[in-house]
């Protein structure tokens, strides 16, 4: 079964259908084609936006040392595996490409460097 996302960024596109044969990133060489793509530009606003409504989940089976308080922020620990960085920087890169969605020279570098790891 397709799962379907609603976008409301843009309304010429308004929903999009991916199959299941599409829930994975593409390869590293397509992903740094892909993000060589993406348009770069300065930040945009942020306003109305809070971190505080959006608390992060730390998964500890994927760190070492990894404990969080009680509001779910990680308080120690560390994460680090090449294949994850891969993995992420992929995944990452395909939702600013699919999304047309615009990249910072910062966002562009360390993507760049993430995707070494593969």
């Amino acid at each position: 079964m397709p799962v379907v996302l609603y976008i409301v960024t843009n309304p010429d596109q308004a929903e999009v259908t991916v199959s299941s044969e599409d829930r994975d990133p593409p390869d590293a060489a397509t992903s740094r084609t892909h993000l060589g793509t993406l348009v770069v530009s300065a930040p945009g606003s942020m306003s109305g936006y809070s971190r505080d409504k959006f608390p992060h989940w730390i998964a500890q089976r994927d760190g070492t040392g990894v404990a969080t308080g009680s509001n779910g922020y990680p308080t120690s620990g560390s994460w680090y595996s090449g294949a994850e960085w891969c993995f992420y920087a992929r995944n990452w890169i395909q939702v600013k490409y699919v999304f047309a969605l615009h990249i910072t020279s910062a966002e562009k570098s360390a993507l760049s460097s993430m995707l070494d790891t593969c």
